[in-house]
């Protein structure tokens, strides 16, 4: 599949954020089989109180199924930037290329945030 291809099937993808809970989250993550501790929800609740960072969770959607959640972790400094950091994630159960393409386009970065 080439990259337009790609970014095209991306529009037929919704990221839906901040709208889960903890169990609904963890339903997913166990359907996923595969996942990582990073992308797990007591892994941001203790990323969020240890370094005071902020936790911003997705899920990718399409057709009213669940392709995959994700979730961000984000500090501000001084007031003027904002570094948020996607950390082995997403979670997939379907479709990671157009998903993955879906996010791109739907994460734009103001000026002064960094994302790696």
């Amino acid at each position: 599949m080439k990259p337009n291809e790609i970014v095209k099937k991306a529009q037929d993808f919704e990221i839906i954020w901040d709208k889960g809970d903890r169990a609904r989250w963890e339903g997913v993550s166990s359907q996923a089989g595969r996942s990582s501790l990073e992308q797990s929800w007591i892994y941001g609740e203790a990323v969020r109180d240890h370094y005071c960072m902020s936790i911003k969770r997705a899920v990718i959607r399409s057709d009213d199924r669940t392709l995959g959640i994700f979730q961000i972790f984000q500090k501000r400094f001084m007031g003027i930037a904002t570094l948020s950091r996607l950390v082995r994630g997403p979670i997939w159960l379907d479709q990671q290329e157009e998903a993955m393409a879906a996010i791109a386009n739907s994460f734009s970065l103001p000026r002064r945030n960094l994302l790696f």
